[in-house]
């Protein structure tokens, strides 16, 4: 019996929000990330995991920071002086597409360290004593000969089923391609793995989507993304402990991510002091306390947020991005039938001239009218 840390999708990098904390001099996400990574590498030692996969993007981008290089080695020594190997296959963003003669974590091969096995440019086969590591590294085009992201598809389900398994050892595919059944009837153009490749292997560590996501028609998926990279994202981000005897079982493991809050706030058809104690209710209800925040207001028009912002940072917020605005331009309208039915654009002016009082300008009149009924086309401009 053996088991491994699954994680994918680390992204170290200088993040968006929080800033630059003044005590470090480092992106305060960035910190954030590389706590993360080190809870990883925390839980695998004290699970005493034999091997630590990572299925592809160490980085977010191809030529990393020195700094991310460095905190990132660091976590990996002290995977290799507990002894436990450290698996790693390149994701879309450690290559460069351009030349694919190098990746962002190709350095680590060549440095030859002890227990540390890369996929970087090709696929790679691992074999131990008890287990079998099949890698497949995210490959652009020409990497394999080939021309378009279709091709690399039937590329990978030539190669995925032509793996040859080891008979008495666990087999474990790696790769930080995704499913095609990700993609169905999203137009994604990239290259995809055939579903029905993989119940061959004992486990499959799959990278690239962020969301964790277990599949039944074979073991193993995604981890998901180690951190939070943007709203929209499931903010509750896993791991995977995965203990192999003669069965597979896999324990879901969470990251104590910071959280990423969305409030929204219908400001229609209330005062501004309405919609702050609105606010300040959904704050206390959310406690938003060392949180990425977003607020979206709904309102006739724009005010000073500065009251809002105030509000946030005494809830303590970590993070809070400007008001995202939802103008509300629906305004009642005025309908334009007579009992004979649609009244006509000169009848309409001729009502204007008819009402109007003398003592209005003209133009002045028939702007503010037509400001009030949306669905009234005159041609003629403010």
């Amino acid at each position: 019996m053996f088991s491994f840390m699954h994680l994918a999708d680390c992204g170290l990098k200088n993040l968006p929000y929080g800033g630059i904390n003044p005590e470090t001099g480092l992106n305060r996400r960035f910190e954030d990330v590389e706590k993360n990574f080190s809870f990883c590498v925390a839980t695998a030692i004290k699970n005493k995991c034999k091997y630590f996969v990572i299925a592809g993007d160490i980085n977010e981008e191809r030529n990393p920071e020195s700094l991310l290089i460095e905190r990132f080695s660091s976590h990996v020594a002290d995977l290799i002086s507990e002894g436990i190997r450290v698996i790693i296959v390149a994701g879309n963003h450690d290559v460069d597409s351009s030349k694919g003669t190098s990746t962002s974590i190709s350095f680590l091969k060549s440095l030859g360290l002890l227990d540390t096995y890369i996929s970087d440019l090709r696929p790679s086969r691992f074999e131990f004593s008890d287990v079998v590591f099949h890698c497949v590294p995210y490959m652009f085009p020409h990497q394999v000969m080939r021309e378009t992201n279709d091709e690399v598809s039937e590329w990978l389900k030539t190669y995925i089923n032509g793996v040859k398994l080891s008979p008495d050892k666990k087999n474990i595919l790696v790769t930080h391609y995704s499913l095609e059944t990700t993609f169905y009837g999203l137009g994604v153009d990239e290259p995809v793995l055939d579903i029905d490749c993989l119940s061959r292997f004992d486990y499959v560590a799959l990278g690239h989507i962020h969301k964790y996501e277990m599949f039944s028609s074979f073991t193993g998926g995604y981890t998901g993304s180690m951190f939070t990279k943007d709203f929209g994202e499931e903010n509750m981000k896993f791991v995977n402990h995965v203990v192999v005897g003669h069965d597979v079982h896999i324990k879901k493991v969470q990251i104590p991510e910071r959280r990423f809050i969305q409030i929204d706030i219908d400001g229609v058809g209330v005062s501004n002091t309405d919609l702050m104690d609105i606010l300040s209710g959904e704050l206390d209800k959310r406690n938003v306390s060392g949180c990425v925040l977003k607020v979206r207001v709904k309102a006739k028009k724009r005010f000073n947020p500065k009251i809002v912002y105030a509000m946030l940072k005494n809830a303590g917020v970590f993070h809070y991005v400007p008001i995202d605005w939802k103008i509300d331009t629906n305004q009642k309208v005025k309908k334009l039938t007579t009992g004979d039915g649609v009244v006509g654009d000169v009848d309409i002016v001729d009502g204007y001239y008819k009402q109007k009082p003398d003592n209005i300008d003209t133009r002045d009149y028939v702007i503010d009218t037509i400001g009030k009924w949306d669905d009234v086309f005159l041609g003629i401009e403010k």
